[in-house]
């Protein structure tokens, strides 16, 4: 098997074969596979990973041979053998066509990184659709792999620039990084999360044999651990009586019919998009959490008038589907048109519902088990004070 290429113009030629090279042993009965690269008169050899007996070797045909009936591990060697053949007669070609001069290092390069210049983007979506089928990611870790394939396309799209394996460097990941928080305005914690995504699919592609900079998973990813904020009583009844007016629009409406059920229930907004009319019995909600399903943990808590009238004469799925993005932006704009000054979004129905069951009951575990939380730790995170709570604690100290 051996491969000859002339580039007549620069007087350069370029020879391909498989050897067989004996080990450094004494008497050694194996070798190491290898393909050797010549150029002009000078050899290089690029090591196959690959060790088989000498007296099993072809060097009219560079395969190998069975060393024993149905040899199974030689048909595979002997395939890798004609892929890294495969992969050196398109190097030839490129060479012979481009009218340019190739070195030992550009050559070898170029082998080892065959399959960089596969788009970043588009090995991110493939990986997540194929992990996401064989059941080792759930569909939110998909959603948030594909989102962050986007926002590289999006970023080699806007900056003209090349986002390949063979591209992908440290200086390449602060870029996309500073072009997050600079052009796109993102807050830290997304910048964060495209981030360690970027960093665990660059992992799983270097066990996929892709190459690239390993340098490129040096950028440090922290995530700012934020202040929960929750609405208080006034907010909420605010966001009440814009609701029972009825003056909003439809969309409008069902997106706070949707939040204030979340205030009342604690549900992620994952949840809410698929509580349906089965889930409620006698007043009471009982609903199998979809993020920690896999340990049967439910959320079963009776829901008070205010809670059913949302909900009442709504059969099958309670809440019309929208996507997530649409819901919180609608939420921030119909709070800011009734005087409420701070950010709401689907979380904030939850901090509001475990800071106020908190706030009256001081039961910890059962807000804790409400939540669907795994560890008390976790909710307390939640229960964090804001600056008015901070404000009337400290009225007490006037009592010293």
């Amino acid at each position: 098997m051996r491969l000859l290429m002339k580039n007549s113009l620069l007087n350069q030629s370029l020879t391909v074969n498989i050897r067989l090279r004996p080990s450094e042993r004494k008497n050694a009965s194996e070798g190491n596979v290898v393909l050797q690269v010549i150029i002009g008169r000078k050899p290089d050899r690029i090591p196959l990973k690959i060790r088989w007996p000498l007296a099993k070797f072809d060097e009219a045909t560079g395969l190998l041979l069975p060393r024993h009936k149905n040899d199974q591990v030689c048909s595979d060697y002997n395939l890798m053998i004609g892929q890294a053949m495969a992969k050196a007669n398109e190097i030839c070609v490129d060479f012979r066509l481009s009218n340019k001069a190739i070195s030992h290092q550009e050559f070898r390069n170029r082998f080892q990184n065959y399959t960089s210049t596969d788009p970043f983007a588009e090995y991110i979506i493939r990986k997540a659709d194929e992990r996401y089928q064989e059941g080792v990611i759930k569909a939110p870790t998909r959603e948030v792999a594909i989102t962050t394939a986007n926002r590289w396309k999006n970023y080699a799209a806007k900056k003209k620039e090349e986002v390949s394996f063979a591209t992908l460097s440290k200086a390449l990941v602060l870029r996309f990084r500073n072009w997050l928080r600079d052009e796109e305005n993102r807050e830290h914690n997304t910048i964060v999360t495209a981030l360690k995504v970027t960093k665990n699919y660059c992992r799983l592609a270097a066990k996929d044999n892709y190459r690239f900079d390993p340098e490129a998973l040096e950028v440090t990813t922290t995530f700012r651990r934020g202040r929960k904020v929750g609405l208080n009583q006034d907010e909420v009844q605010l966001l009440k009586d814009k609701y029972t007016s009825g003056t909003g629009t439809d969309h409008e409406q069902e997106c706070l019919r949707k939040f204030l059920f979340m205030v009342y229930t604690g549900l992620r907004i994952s949840d809410a998009n698929r509580v349906n009319s089965r889930h409620i019995n006698n007043g009471e909600l009982n609903i199998l959490l979809y993020k920690t399903k896999d340990t049967g943990r439910k959320t079963i808590i009776k829901l008070p008038p205010f809670a059913l009238e949302l909900i009442k004469g709504r059969k099958g799925l309670l809440f019309k589907p929208m996507l997530d993005q649409l819901f919180n932006k609608t939420m921030n704009a119909i709070a800011g048109k009734i005087g409420i000054s701070k950010s709401v979004s689907a979380h904030v129905a939850r901090f509001t519902f475990a800071r106020f069951l908190y706030k009256k009951s001081k039961n910890l575990k059962a807000v804790s088990d409400l939540l669907g939380h795994t560890t008390i730790r976790t909710t307390e995170l939640y229960l964090q004070l804001d600056d008015e709570e901070r404000g009337d604690c400290t009225k007490f100290l006037e009592e010293l």
